[in-house]
């Protein structure tokens, strides 16, 4: 079956500060964070960033793809655990609220433990990444995540993706190569040919995402462009 694409329009991405940038972070950002542990894959980090704007009779708000941080393949999983813990000594983190979800399948449940024993100020949930089409608890489905960023995709208002960030090519290439395939019982699997990490990273970093946005019905506008 043909690839098809998540992405419901073919302009995504819009002005969005860099995180680098951020030095001083008003009140009224929010960050929801997403780690995708690998085992062949990289493992990849997606920062989310919420942005509120008070108008005198009004808010308007806005969720962009900030940051996409991939670690090298077969590097230490604790050297890289450190590194995830400093790297939300960020102001960004520190004068804002953030979640941040972690995937705690195979290699990622050390990792879990590892953090919170040597790092205990750094605020994340472990999740457990399933074959399965079903959430229950800390469980989460492969498919049911696929399937929740698809959605949230095509329904989300004011959703972006950072078009300068050097991992947005590829972010972008997973998004739009998956393939909806139906199982020998009539079940719906999601595949997306090569690696799946920069998807699964942003479908971690989408559960509270799509929990806490409006949503409303028909397409969003999804804007890929250069931060110039």
């Amino acid at each position: 079956m043909a690839p098809t694409s998540i992405l419901q329009r073919d302009d995504i991405i819009d002005l969005a500060p860099h995180l680098d940038a951020l030095s001083e972070c008003p009140v009224q950002f929010r960050y929801y964070c997403g780690l995708d542990i690998g085992r062949r894959d990289f493992t990849v980090l997606t920062v989310i960033q919420e942005k509120t704007i008070t108008h005198r009779d009004s808010k308007t708000t806005e969720f962009v793809v900030v940051d996409i941080k991939k670690f090298k393949r077969g590097a230490d999983y604790l050297a890289y655990a450190d590194d995830v813990a400093t790297y939300f000594r960020h102001n960004a983190f520190q004068l804002n609220e953030y979640k941040l979800t972690v995937d705690a399948s195979g290699v990622g449940a050390p990792i879990c433990e590892y953090l919170s024993r040597a790092h205990p100020w750094l605020k994340f949930r472990p999740v457990i990444i399933t074959s399965g089409d079903n959430k229950k608890h800390n469980r989460y489905g492969r498919n049911w995540l696929i399937l929740n960023l698809r959605n949230y995709l095509a329904t989300a208002p004011n959703f972006f993706i950072s078009s300068d960030l050097s991992e947005t090519p590829e972010f972008r290439r997973q998004l739009e190569s998956v393939e909806i395939k139906e199982t020998m019982a009539g079940n719906t699997s999601y595949v997306v040919p090569g690696n799946d990490d920069h998807l699964l990273s942003m479908a971690l970093a989408v559960i509270d995402v799509s929990q806490r946005a409006k949503v409303k019905s028909g397409t969003t506008d999804l804007l890929f462009s250069n931060l110039s």
